[in-house]
Order: structure tokens, then sequence, then C-alpha cells
């Protein structure tokens, strides 16, 4: 009678056994218990973009094992399908190249340090439940603006938008880039997906040189530097008044800025190669003791004036110009030290 035991333990045992054999589909290695598939690794020579399938075998993928894709250095992008449901810790660690990955609604368990080390992340999608800092922290999820983190990266019209998720904090939406394609008179929205947008990320409209004006809610509090960058073909911004400065003009737009109206509106302009109608900006030089401002009689020229041909612009005037010229002599004194540039 012993025996028998024994026999009906091995052959149990046995049975179990084969049942989470660990096999390969592709670059994937897997294991099926009770009728559901585990992705457990994945080749560390994988390279570029990774949809993992929702059936293996006929059967559900409802889970990604611990560390699976630890070390999948060339890994840039993963797609996991509706079908999963929990998530290991350290999944994604050291995936150092991934910018982009997107988790199902259906995911209720994500381990810690998920996603360690991976500093590229730009686009994450995550679950509801996991919108706080604190699991951000937990999965050290990388924070992609300075007290928040971002989660889902989403279109809207010409615009590409984040949205900001702060412990205690209303969600709040951040635009990151614009179509270079967009053209003409772009507003944009107060809020998006019920949220309001309150940031503009670092040189999100760069190079949209077919806008002509841009409205800027009162909403947004936050700019990025150069935001506005190589907009070539911007005539007007309307801003709100947190950003009716000279200096915030030239950091928002960098070079490109040369004109402000306190009103909130600014021009754009531009030394670049690229053709203008009528050259409205001199390059800048050292000053001489005498300088004259050509232009057509009766048009006003602003003079700036600087320690550097870099800047920073200290003081600026307005002055009349005649066909003949207006002579300015020494601005202040100092001008065998001082740069100027002329603008329109």
């Amino acid at each position: 009678m012993k025996k028998a035991s024994v026999i009906i333990s091995v052959l149990v045992f046995s049975v179990l056994s084969l049942s989470i054999n660990a096999d390969t589909h592709g670059d994937l290695t897997y294991k099926i218990a009770n009728s559901q598939v585990s992705i457990t690794d994945c080749k560390t020579s994988f390279t570029g973009d990774l949809v993992i399938p929702d059936e293996i075998e006929g059967l559900p993928v409802t889970s990604i094992g611990s560390k699976a894709f630890q070390n999948c250095i060339y890994l840039t992008s993963v797609i996991i399908p509706q079908s999963v449901s929990s998530i290991g810790e350290r999944s994604f660690e050291w995936c150092v190249a991934l910018t982009t990955i997107a988790i199902p609604e259906g995911v209720s368990k994500i381990g810690d340090r998920a996603f360690q080390n991976c500093g590229r992340l730009t686009s994450i999608s995550v679950p509801e439940a996991f919108y706080s800092e604190s699991e951000a922290n937990r999965l050290t999820l990388p924070k992609l603006w300075p007290d928040g983190f971002w989660l889902p990266s989403s279109p809207i019209d010409d615009l590409r938008y984040r949205i900001s998720y702060i412990d205690g904090q209303e969600p709040q939406v951040i635009i990151t880039d614009c179509d270079t394609s967009a053209e003409g008179h772009l507003v944009m929205p107060d809020k998006i997906d019920g949220f309001p947008v309150t940031g503009i990320g670092e040189r999100a409209f760069r190079d949209c040189s077919n806008l002509t004006a841009i409205t800027v809610p009162d909403s947004v509090t936050r700019i990025g530097d150069r935001a506005f960058l190589d907009c070539f073909g911007l005539e007007s911004i309307v801003l709100p008044a947190l950003f009716h400065s000279r200096q915030e003009a030239n950091r928002i737009g960098g070079d490109a800025t040369r004109e402000l109206w306190f009103h909130g509106r600014y021009k754009i302009k531009s030394s670049n190669s690229q053709p203008l109608t009528t050259p409205v900006v001199q390059s800048s030089i050292r000053m001489a003791s005498v300088i004259t401002v050509q232009g057509e009689e009766g048009s006003v020229k602003t003079i700036e004036v600087a320690d550097s041909s870099e800047g920073p612009w200290r003081f600026w005037m307005n002055v009349t110009a005649t066909t003949s010229g207006v002579v300015i002599t020494d601005l202040d004194g100092q001008a065998d030290k001082r740069f100027y540039r002329v603008v329109d």
C-alpha cells in the first residue's frame, strides 16, 4: 500500500511539473500554470519595440514575472495586452533605452521598483490606481516634471500633452509638443480631459514655423525655456500676465524673441539665415562712440545694449530714423565696453 502511495505522489508531482515547464515564444520565455501564461524572461539582445501577445498556446497571458525584462537594454517600447493583471517587481529594471510603455487598466498589481533605472521613459500609461506620487516613487517612475510625474501622452488636434499627478493636488495637463505642420492661429485650451492646462514644456513648439499666432490660456503658470524656439512665422503670442516681461520673453522665445508688448503680445523674429521680408535685427557688434541707425524717415527702431555679444541686454531706447540716419553718441559713457543691436 505504501508503494502505491509513493507512485501516485510521483505521478502527481510529474504532472504538476509539466504544467509549469518554461517554453519560448519568439524572444520571450513563459510558463503555464492553471491554464494561464506568465512571461518570465526576454532575451536581453531584443532590440526595438515589443508587443506582448495576449495569448500563447491558446491560453491568456495574465502576468509578467519578476525581473522578466531586466537588463533588456535595447528595448525601446512595450505594449502589454489587456489580459495582463499583474506585473512583478523589478520587471523592467535597467531597460535604459525604454521610452514608452502602455500598461492596461486591468493591471491591479505592479511590483516594487518595476521601472528602476529606466531614465529615458518619456511616455508612461498606468492604471488610475497608481496615480499618486507615492506609487510613482515605489515603482521608481522617472520624474518628468520638477514636482510630479507624467502619465498618459495623448494627442489633441496639433498638440501632445501629458498629465502630471502630484499627491494631494488635482491632476494637471502639460503641453509637451506640437505638430510642426500646424499652421495659422493656434488657441490652446485651458482644460484637457477635464484637467487644467498649467504648463508648456521646454521647446514644446520648436520649429512650428507655420504658426502665425498662439493664444496661451491664463491657466498656464509654467512655460519651459525656449518653448517657442525657431517659430519663424510667428507674429504674436497672447500670454498670461505672469509672463509679461522682457526677461520672460527672452527665456521663452530663446534667441528668436525680439519685441514685447506688455499687454501680453510679443513678436518673434529671427536672425537665423532663413529669409525675412525686411531684415529686422542687426548682428550684435561692439559699440563705437558714435553709431548711426539707418531707416526710413519716421520709422521707430529700438537699440539694445549689452556687456557682451551674447547679452544679457540691459536696456533699450526707441529712436526715430530719418533717410540720412540718426546719430546716437555714447549712450551712457561706457560705449567701448558695450555691444549693441537694432530692432525694428
